[in-house]
């Protein structure tokens, strides 16, 4: 298994624990207007990283077969320039 694929798993496992956890919190502020102020920014910014940490293992998991096809690239370009130098 390629490298990034193997953290991209692993990071996704993370993230995956971190939602998990998050959720299981629940909402632990007080329901007065303070409380319903601290959740309302609260949960923006869960949300906002949440989203983030799926991102990002959206990126890992993409780095590694992209890596593969610009390698890929290269090698077919390099032998088209060296045959037709031959």
């Amino acid at each position: 298994m390629p490298t990034f694929t193997a953290q991209a798993d692993q990071l996704r496992a993370a993230a995956d624990a971190f939602k998990r956890e998050l959720a299981g919190l629940g909402a632990p502020w007080g329901n007065d207007e303070n409380g319903r102020k601290f959740g309302a920014t609260f949960a923006a910014n869960q949300d906002a990283i949440v989203r983030g940490a799926d991102n990002l293992v959206l990126g890992m998991a993409s780095i590694g077969p992209t890596l593969v096809a610009m390698a890929e690239n290269t090698v077919t370009r390099d032998q088209a320039n060296a045959d037709l130098m031959s």
